[in-house]
């Protein structure tokens, strides 16, 4: 069975990195009030603790992505090319074998 590894991909921090620039919005705009029976301060601690974790989680995404762009060798070509090959060849003899009933 062919191994397939889980790799990172650029975009994934562009979720984070929104969450983490609507967070520091509401920060750098908002006055924050009392509501559903919550204390101001408690409003301001929850954005301030999403701005930091979403913050985090997107430099660490990053870093993730930029190792894996620096130290992971990509594939020839023709590495490529004999993968694909063997794929269609498994494919091929896997039709062939009849199921049972």
């Amino acid at each position: 069975m062919q191994e397939r590894r889980f790799r990172p991909r650029g975009e994934w921090c562009l979720i984070p990195l929104g969450m983490f620039i609507t967070a520091m919005q509401s920060l750098l705009t908002s006055e924050f009030k009392d509501a559903l029976g919550v204390e101001a301060e408690v409003w301001k601690a929850v954005a301030v603790q999403t701005a930091k974790g979403t913050g985090l989680l997107v430099v660490a995404l990053f870093v993730w992505w930029l190792i894996d762009k620096c130290f992971r060798r990509t594939k020839t070509p023709e590495q490529l090319c004999d993968e694909v090959l063997d794929t269609m060849a498994h494919d091929r003899e896997r039709a062939a074998i009849p199921s049972p009933r």
